[in-house]
């Protein structure tokens, strides 16, 4: 399934799916992303279009609002 999709939209799913909340283990099975989900979320940190809060969950930026509206459809 994501053999298709680029990276940066494999990123706007995972920023979506992290501001709901859904628990990081859930978006790895749906995503299949084992071994993968940990360099994607390091690299949405890095560009600031996430921010991981002191209660340890994740909140999209307005960068990251920027960048995901730019995949929703």
């Amino acid at each position: 399934m994501t053999k298709k999709q680029s990276p940066l939209n494999i990123i706007a799913i995972i920023c979506t799916k992290l501001e709901q909340d859904v628990p990081e283990e859930d978006i790895r099975k749906s995503l299949d992303l084992e071994n993968e989900y940990l360099s994607y979320v390091e690299f949405a940190l890095e560009n600031n279009w996430i921010v991981k809060q002191q209660d340890g969950k994740y909140k999209l930026t307005d960068y990251g609002k920027e960048f995901v509206s730019e995949f929703r459809s």
